[in-house]
């Protein structure tokens, strides 16, 4: 009963801080951090829906919480949600066949970075078809490049 009755606004100047401090304890208990925090933030920014002259009591506190732990809830039942219809579509990120492909093409690009880094150190000239300015091409040569690169293109889907 002390403790309820420190936690009504019409206790006694007199109360015992031990005994305030337990009824917040109380009042409070089964709330997330989260929720604690933002209904905090909430009475010192003067959002709470509250006198703003004093303190809110535990019960006052507790309804504040209550209020951000169900919005709280509310975001994690919609995250939630979208997770579980993102997983059963099946095609969240890359098939594997997509994963080998690009893995394969990583592979050659570290070993031709790794080719011209050696070269670099050995004082080599670098083949043309590594450097950034490529030889020039005919337009046959430049047409048979492209209907090999669109024939391959269609075969292999990035």
């Amino acid at each position: 009963m002390a403790v309820l009755s420190a936690s009504l606004p019409m206790s006694a100047l007199g109360d015992s801080v031990k005994l305030k401090l337990e009824a917040y304890q109380l009042a409070l208990k089964g709330f997330c951090f989260e929720a604690i925090e933002g209904a905090v933030m909430d009475v010192l920014q003067g959002t709470a829906g509250i006198d703003e002259r004093f303190c809110p009591t535990p019960p006052q506190l507790a309804t504040i919480c209550r209020r951000h732990q169900d919005k709280l809830a509310t975001m994690l039942d919609k995250h939630q949600n979208r997770q579980a219809q993102l997983t059963s579509r099946g095609d969240i990120g890359p098939s594997e066949a997509a994963r080998a492909r690009m893995a394969a093409k990583a592979d050659a690009l570290v070993k031709e970075l790794a080719a011209t880094t050696a070269m670099d150190k050995a004082g080599v000239a670098r083949p043309a078809s590594t450097l950034f300015e490529q030889p020039k091409l005919s337009e046959e040569e430049f047409a048979g490049v492209l209907q090999r690169g669109l024939a391959r293109l269609k075969r292999e889907p990035v």
